[in-house]
Formats: structure tokens, C-alpha cells, sequence
């Protein structure tokens, strides 16, 4: 026999949806045994039906409204946190949409907010500044982006995010070079600032000596590299980071360090 007491339940948090149900009566006398179901779902888009084997889940539903599929929002641009403060765009709201809204949710919070601090062009709202989210890395964040037109109903996008995997740190500062000897070199800078722990950064350096550039990583915030000449008048270096494939899926890159240099004395 089915399941019994099927239902769907929308809990309000932009995009999950909690299917429940309990096992057929005809079970009741096999307590002792493991069920396993099929479930067979698909979006109303979409004529293809799609099966899930698991006991336990959770499914992530693409809602689609009242609204024209081809009038639809744009994606997000990109979502970046230069902490404390999380940016996100639109990145095409096209000609239809009149005014635009969007609302957000991540797991901890108990109820839906809307954006307080839109970023506005040609008044029109483009992107929102989110405040500080506290203890919201590795949770999943839920954004609805939904807008308005005279002449047609606009259907709402859904994204989901997990911040830690679209953080764009501050670059590292205060840099140092040093010249220990006629051939070694100290380059040393700062973690930067914002809640990112150390072990979470890794590091791009770009360091030109003359007329000759090269690039290297590290995942400390210092390293000794080996002068190529005793006669070279001039090293150069900057630096940036992003968060490590050990804290995040992807890191963005930060922004250029201000170059940091040393002039021999002719």
C-alpha cells in the first residue's frame, strides 16, 4: 500500500519544502523492519518527473508563480562580503520591471526580512546591502529577488547561497620587504581584517625585480624568496588573497594589496 497522510508544507523560508507523510497501516505489524520509499516529483515547468531514493531529505523546489517565464528577473550578478557587510546585484532587470524588491532568510533566522539598503540606479533598485549576518557561514542563505510592471507580472527568482563560498576579503596590508643579505629576501604582511581565521586565506604575490615579474602562492603571511642578482636596483611586491578550498567550495579574489618596494643604493 501508499503512504498515508501525504501532504506538502511551505514553511515560509523561500524555497524549501517539507514533504511529509506517514507509512502505510499495512506496516504496522513489521515494526521491526526498514522502509524505504520512491519519490517521484517534478516542477510545474517541467514535464519530466525525477526520483529520489532516501529515507530522509530535504528538496530544494524551484517555485514558479503567477507571472510571465520570459519576463522573469535576472540573475545575480555576484554576492561578495567585504566584511562586516554583505553586497549582492541584479544583474539584469531588464526593461519590463519597474521596481524591484528582494527578501532574504538563512538558517537561524526565524522569519523572512526585506532589504533595508537598496542600491538604486536610474531608480530603479539594482542590489541590496545586507547588515552583518552574524554566524551565518556554512548555513544556507535564501534570497527571493521579485519586481513590478504596468504591463506584465514579473515571476520572483529564488537563489541559495552559502556565504562562506562567496566571501571577497579585504586585502592584506602593511607590507614588509626586506633585504636580509646580498641574495635572501623577507616578504611579510598582515591577515586581513574581518572574522576570516588565518588557516582560511591563501595568498597571490606578485614580485617584480627590475623588469622581471613572477607570481606565487602561499598559504602563510610571510615568505623568503632568493634574489635573482646582486645588482638589481629594485624589488617590488603586492598581494591579495582569497578564503582556501579547505574553508570554501571557491574563494574570490581580493582586491590588489598597495605595492610595497626596496631601491638599492647605486
Amino acid at each position: 500500500n501508499p503512504p498515508q497522510d501525504f501532504e506538502i508544507v511551505d514553511p515560509g523560508y523561500l524555497g524549501y519544502l517539507y514533504l511529509q507523510w506517514q507509512p502505510p497501516m499495512s506496516l504496522d505489524n513489521f515494526k521491526e523492519c526498514t522502509v524505504e520509499y520512491e519519490l517521484k516529483y517534478r516542477n510545474i515547468d517541467s514535464a519530466s518527473w525525477k526520483e529520489i531514493w532516501k529515507l530522509e531529505f530535504r528538496i530544494w523546489i524551484v517555485y514558479i508563480t503567477t507571472g510571465n517565464i520570459y519576463f522573469a528577473l535576472g540573475n545575480l550578478a555576484w554576492v561578495s562580503i567585504l566584511m562586516p557587510i554583505t553586497t549582492c546585484f541584479i544583474e539584469d532587470i531588464g526593461k519590463h520591471s519597474s521596481y524591484n524588491t528582494s527578501v532574504y532568510r538563512y538558517e537561524g533566522l526565524d522569519h523572512v526580512l526585506q532589504c533595508a539598503n537598496y542600491i538604486k540606479a536610474n531608480r530603479k533598485n539594482i542590489g541590496c546591502t545586507f547588515p552583518y549576518l552574524e554566524s551565518s557561514d556554512y548555513k544556507d542563505f535564501y534570497i527571493c529577488v521579485n519586481g513590478s510592471s504596468e504591463s506584465q507580472f514579473i515571476r520572483p527568482s529564488y537563489f541559495i547561497f552559502q556565504l562562506q563560498n562567496i566571501v571577497k576579503p579585504l586585502p592584506p596590508d602593511y607590507l614588509s620587504l626586506t633585504v636580509k643579505n646580498s641574495e635572501e629576501i623577507n616578504l611579510k604582511w598582515s591577515i586581513p581584517k574581518g572574522p576570516i581565521p588565518a588557516k582560511c586565506f591563501i595568498y597571490e604575490i606578485e614580485f617584480t625585480e627590475d623588469d622581471t615579474t613572477w607570481v606565487t602562492t602561499t598559504v602563510e603571511n610571510e615568505i623568503y624568496i632568493t634574489r635573482t642578482s646582486n645588482e638589481s636596483q629594485q624589488l617590488c611586491f603586492l598581494i591579495r588573497s582569497k578564503v582556501n578550498i579547505y574553508c570554501s567550495d571557491d574563494g574570490i579574489w581580493s582586491e590588489w594589496s598597495e605595492e610595497q618596494c626596496w631601491k638599492g643604493i647605486r
